[in-house]
């Protein structure tokens, strides 16, 4: 039986937490993952438990150590946010304040990726959804690069499940066929994401995996796949022995010419083994 997470269990995580915030590391990102894996933790523990948590020496200390995160115009803005997405969840006054650092964040900077990690904590936090989007809008208004457009539509979705104008605006860039594949296959998952019963992303995946079978293209057909088996569409009717002799066959001129991808032939050999018959398979390795 697996055995419920107490108060004892809950103290000497936080306490974890809070030492390794506090080494001086280098690495902003590293820090950063921390913070979001200490909100991810939280959101998992029950409330009455989160809340005791909270109001312990413990609590106090790892709470007063994200403030100072969070108002500390010197971090980098992601990590501020982290920190007062997880604030958020110290507290009503503590929340009121993550509140009003993310707002800031969201009126006054110019920054693309500020903006949408600004959003993403006001949508944790439940606060100000309308000017959350009004922004996010204003921003899809004034992008051009594409890249940019896919990620404030995925925003807007997460913030409003649904949102009219970031479905037709990722419904018309994959219908475009835009000619950057990762791109493309971005605009795909972040359409999955908000629209999770629209018909566009298993198609589009289907053409492409197609496609990439026709011309020989092992790259796009690993991302194709990976991105179906991330979105949970069923991959095995794009895997048959000749997959598996085409994989073989890529992997022996990839080596030939030093080719740095080989993850990719590696990748869909290993879901040709998942979901073709042993003897097919072994066929080909003989």
């Amino acid at each position: 039986m697996q055995q419920q997470p107490n108060d004892a269990h809950l103290q000497q995580a936080l306490q974890t937490f809070e030492q390794a915030l506090l080494q001086k590391t280098p690495d902003i990102e590293l820090r950063q993952r921390l913070v979001e894996q200490l909100h991810q933790f939280l959101v998992q523990v029950p409330l009455p438990l989160v809340q005791t948590a909270w109001n312990s020496t413990q609590g106090r200390t790892l709470a007063k150590l994200l403030c100072q995160l969070a108002n500390n115009t010197q971090e980098t803005t992601c990590l501020r946010l982290a920190a007062a997405t997880a604030m958020g969840l110290a507290g009503d006054s503590l929340a009121q304040q993550a509140t009003e650092i993310a707002l800031t964040i969201l009126r006054h900077s110019s920054s693309l990726e500020d903006v949408i990690a600004a959003s993403r904590c006001l949508q944790r936090l439940n606060a100000h959804l309308a000017e959350v989007e009004s922004r996010l809008l204003r921003f899809l208004d004034w992008a051009t690069v594409h890249s940019h457009q896919v990620a404030l539509c995925r925003a807007l979705g997460v913030v409003h499940p649904g949102h009219t104008r970031a479905i037709q605006t990722l419904e018309t860039l994959i219908r475009q066929q835009i000619y950057d594949t990762d791109t493309l296959l971005m605009a795909v998952a972040a359409l999955q994401r908000i629209a999770p019963e629209h018909s566009l992303p298993h198609e589009t995946l289907a053409t492409f995996v197609t496609r990439a079978t026709a011309i020989k293209d092992a790259v796009d057909f690993y991302q194709g796949l990976s991105l179906m088996k991330a979105l949970k569409y069923p991959i095995a009717p794009y895997l048959s022995a000749a997959v598996v002799r085409w994989m073989r066959e890529e992997i022996h001129a990839m080596e030939a010419r030093q080719e740095p991808y080989l993850h990719a032939p590696y990748t869909v050999l290993w879901y040709c083994i998942q979901h073709l018959l042993f003897g097919e398979i072994a066929k080909e390795l003989q």
